[in-house]
């Protein structure tokens, strides 16, 4: 018998995960808390009936948990990072930053519309002096400066070095 976790978006749309077996499950006075196993995205974490993250996708949240505080904040001085992922095995964090020139042909296109590999992740977009938490509809422009996570080559773009 296949096991199924479903996360309701509206009476018409769900996301279904197959699960081999569910792991943990506890709640207490503000939450419900799930881990369950399963083939296509490893261990992955519920609250309350909601994917919280995954170990295919955990890298976004310890990104974005860092980088993006990091990239707006004015003058970092003491950084603590509690629960971060040992990164010093196999899995390696690759920042890229790419600016927008004239001719680059994501200018004027929506994020949602890029042809970004699964593995190509846009983290922050600055422009004009303020960081934009970028989201699918971002319509990009000439100038922007976007931030990338990637597990892939991208051309035109500079390594960020942590």
């Amino acid at each position: 018998m296949e096991m199924w976790f479903s996360e309701f978006h509206s009476s018409h749309v769900k996301f279904s995960v197959r699960v081999e077996k569910q792991l943990f499950c506890g709640e207490s006075d503000y939450q419900r808390i799930d881990i369950f196993e399963s083939p296509e995205f490893g261990r992955f974490l519920t609250s309350d009936g909601d994917i919280v993250f995954t170990e295919q996708d955990g890298f976004i949240y310890n990104e974005m948990v860092t980088h993006v505080p990091m990239a707006v904040h004015p003058e970092i001085r003491d950084v603590l990072i509690i629960g971060a992922l040992d990164t010093s095995g196999s899995e390696k964090i690759d920042l890229r930053e790419m600016e927008l020139k004239h001719k680059n042909r994501w200018n004027g296109m929506l994020i949602r519309d890029l042809d970004l590999s699964r593995q190509t992740f846009i983290v922050l977009v600055r422009r004009k002096g303020k960081a934009i938490i970028p989201k699918g509809d971002l319509r990009l422009e000439e100038g922007d400066r976007l931030l990338l996570y990637t597990k892939v080559h991208l051309p035109d773009t500079q390594r960020v070095v942590l």
